[in-house]
């Protein structure tokens, strides 16, 4: 059974990433299929591959201190968790065997749910980005992946050993059902088989073209069955290590494989599609193809065989019959379903789906028993409310999260758009809330009350940036269709467009004063504009690789740009002279933050150390921490500078201080 599907949320955003950057995109708006991860790209932020070697990370249960100081470049080294917002994202999940608890994946650890009411009993700090969990026959492990193979005590949740040798090839995972023979694939296509008890490799198996995305032993462990994004699903001879059956999906990524309880038939899912094909002779049995059930991506088999589930793009969970693949039932999400799979004794469903919620379903009445919340897939931006106790967030499924800060206690979860939110802003009074998404569309919202105020629409694609003039009579918007749009924020009323043909628009930014919005694109630019008279006052030559992030210090004198050569360019805000860089091996720069007296820089990037903090006066790194799991796509100083929050595609917050 498919277990570990939605490593494929980690492609799918980072393939959505990618098209928010260089090559403005006017015109419709169409749907993100799956593709393999990209380099990132300027006008966007990456996801990327789990970093290793934890430094920074301490457990979850371990009491935190509090902000007790102003962070600054004498203390600034001192930095110190002080909170985590959000669980992470999630990415797979895994029935203990006698179903009494299920292991969910997720960004930063495994978390372990008790199946009567899907509360927490253990959460793993596995310092690392899980893309796969699978338990042992017996229940008394848990093996993960993601950077790495790792073993867990399945009840105490200490870390008992590690696959060596499997960095790069712990994607997905499964598992044979003697629990002797472990799978393993990474991105090259190339699947690993492991002795369990050695945990030493014993053979590959090498057919597929592109990235595999789900395996499943056979149920007497002779076969294995692998989906691949190269549209086939292979049907291997363990023993043999070879491929009896190409199974062609014609032009459909195969997202989901699982064999039937007699072994003699393997379900797949594919791109609006289910499939059935013989074990034996490799022909297809059957297939349900709707345009409506979008994505499909997991297909499991009741324990009993008679009925699969399937969770599909549509926000539905389908129960189908086996033979046939007739609808039977059907579980309503309400959002992009990516896994869903039967309790090993077949009376309970369990699901999870993009907006980070976990459901469990009775089989005989379809009826939802319980819901758990606080998983967010994917962190975009973040926005200090102007009196530092509230932090908002833009996340991957379209919400906006607000939380109480320091405390994290949730506040408001703010629905409105249909898909990613990427940029996040307060009104400098407090008062409104804006939100920026991939639906090209901006969403004005009371900050106390959580209600809509308005929609503003204009942009012709995905909206990357806000920004409030200082008076809060602006509201300034960049998008991927390359322009700047100004916006009365009052009554919403469109002010004026501005097009410096600089490619996609990664980011606004106004200056202290509001006399100057500046705007850094895809080719590098960044242009600085009047913002009563839209006049173009001066443009600045960036990186070649394109400007991802843009900061003016807070007396207006610096402007700071991130860019995607992985270095920090500083600016003379009036000038325009370059005051330097800094620097130079954080692969992107995603987001710039100059702390409330102008003393220190904080920049979130892409690197392994991926939080960065620098003097500004000195031009001197203070402070190089790995604050995440992936990379950190949104930074922001409270305006106390007591606090520093950073924001992941990993879909934590942290909250930083200096006890």
């Amino acid at each position: 059974m498919n277990k570990h599907l939605t490593v494929w949320l980690a492609m799918f955003i980072g393939f959505s990433l990618v098209l928010a950057a260089c090559t403005p995109a006017p015109g419709a708006l169409a749907t993100a299929q799956p593709e393999a991860q990209s380099t990132p790209q300027p006008g966007e932020e990456q996801t990327a591959a789990p970093v290793e070697h934890p430094t920074a990370l301490p457990p979850t249960e371990a009491p935190r201190p509090e902000a007790n100081q102003v962070i600054s470049p004498e203390n600034g080294a001192q930095l110190t968790l002080i909170n985590v917002l959000g669980k992470g994202n999630i990415t797979s999940s895994a029935w203990s065997p006698d179903g009494s608890r299920v292991a969910v994946g997720a960004g930063y650890g495994i978390y372990i749910y008790d199946r009567q009411n899907l509360e927490m009993r253990m959460f793993i700090d596995t310092h690392s980005y899980i893309t796969a969990v699978a338990y042992s026959p017996d229940g008394n492990q848990l093996f993960s992946g993601g950077s790495e193979i790792e073993v867990w005590d399945a009840q105490s949740g200490a870390e008992v050993g590690q696959f060596e040798g499997s960095g790069g090839t712990a994607t997905y995972l499964a598992l044979s059902p003697d629990g002797k023979v472990l799978a393993s694939s990474g991105a090259d296509g190339v699947i690993h088989l492991w002795d369990v008890s050695t945990r030493a490799e014993l053979r590959q198996l090498e057919g597929h073209t592109q990235q595999i995305h789900g395996l499943v032993f056979s149920p007497d462990g002779t076969r294995l069955a692998s989906a691949g994004l190269d549209h086939i699903a292979i049907i291997w001879d363990v023993n043999n290590a070879t491929a009896l059956h190409s199974l062609d999906h014609g032009n459909a990524p195969v997202y989901s494989v699982d064999f039937s309880p007699d072994g003699k038939t393997l379900a797949s899912a594919g791109s609006q599609a289910f499939h059935l094909w013989d074990v034996e002779s490799g022909v297809e049995t059957a297939k349900l193809e709707e345009q409506s059930l979008g994505l499909t991506m997991s297909i499991a088999y009741a324990p009993d065989g008679k009925t699969l589930v399937g969770g599909c793009f549509d926000g539905s969970v389908h129960i189908l019959e086996a033979g046939s693949l007739q609808a039977v039932g059907r579980l309503e999400h309400g959002s992009k379903v990516f896994g869903a799979e039967y309790a090993p004794d077949g009376q309970t469903i369990f699901s999870y789906s993009y907006d980070g919620a976990l459901h469990l379903w009775d089989v005989a009445s379809s009826a939802e028993l319980q819901q758990a919340s606080g998983h967010i897939n994917f962190i975009f931006s973040l926005a200090f409310a102007p009196d530092g106790t509230k932090l908002s967030a833009g996340a991957g499924d379209g919400s906006m999260q607000v939380w109480a800060v320091p405390s994290g206690t949730p506040l408001m979860r703010l629905e409105g758009h249909t898909v990613q939110t990427r940029g996040a802003a307060f009104s400098p009074d407090g008062g409104i809330l804006a939100s920026g998404g991939n639906d090209a569309i901006i969403k004005l919202w009371d900050a106390q009350s959580g209600a809509e105020l308005r929609t503003l629409e204009g942009h012709e694609y995905l909206i990357n940036s806000l920004a409030f003039s200082p008076d809060g009579s602006l509201l300034a918007s960049g998008s991927k269709d390359g322009t700047v749009r100004l916006w009365d924020a009052a009554n919403g009323a469109g002010l004026m467009e501005l097009n410096g043909g600089m490619g996609a628009v990664s980011s606004v930014a106004f200056a202290p004063d509001g006399s100057t919005l500046a705007a850094g694109g895809s080719d590098g630019s960044i242009i600085l504009w009047n913002p009563v008279s839209g006049e173009e006052m001066r443009r600045l030559t960036g990186p070649a690789e394109g400007v991802l992030s843009l900061s003016f210090s807070p007396d207006g004198k610096m402007l700071a740009s991130g860019g995607a050569d992985g270095k920090i360019h500083l600016w003379d805000a009036n000038s325009g002279d370059s005051l330097g860089q800094l620097g130079g091996d954080m692969k992107s720069v995603n987001s710039l933050a100059f702390s409330p007296d102008g003393s220190l820089l904080a920049a979130g990037c892409a690197s392994e150390d991926n939080l960065r903090l620098w003097d500004v006066n000195t031009a001197t790194e203070i402070l190089r921490l790995r604050a995440h799991t992936s990379s950190i796509t949104g930074v922001a100083f409270s305006a106390d500078g007591m606090i520093l929050a950073s924001g992941a595609a990993s879909g934590d917050v942290r909250l930083w201080g200096v006890p």
